[in-house]
């Protein structure tokens, strides 16, 4: 449900982690276990994980789209 160019991630319309966020809205970078930097120009909103988890490295997608986005996005 993303797309990806020039080492960034941008999150499409489909997608079904971060409802209420559209193409070109926000995009990410995706490092190795758990590492992200999340960025939504139009909130002036940073997120940065420096996890480590290499089993399972979605539970920032669920973290964000669970508890994050549901206190910021109508």
């Amino acid at each position: 449900k993303f797309a990806y160019g020039y080492q960034w991630w941008i999150i499409l319309d489909n997608n079904n982690k971060f409802k209420g966020l559209s193409v070109k809205d926000a995009y990410f970078a995706w490092g190795l276990g758990g590492q992200f930097i999340l960025v939504i120009p139009h909130l002036n909103m940073v997120v940065v994980s420096t996890a480590e988890n290499y089993e399972n490295d979605t539970i920032f997608f669920n973290m964000i789209g669970d508890n994050v986005f549901p206190a910021i996005v109508d």
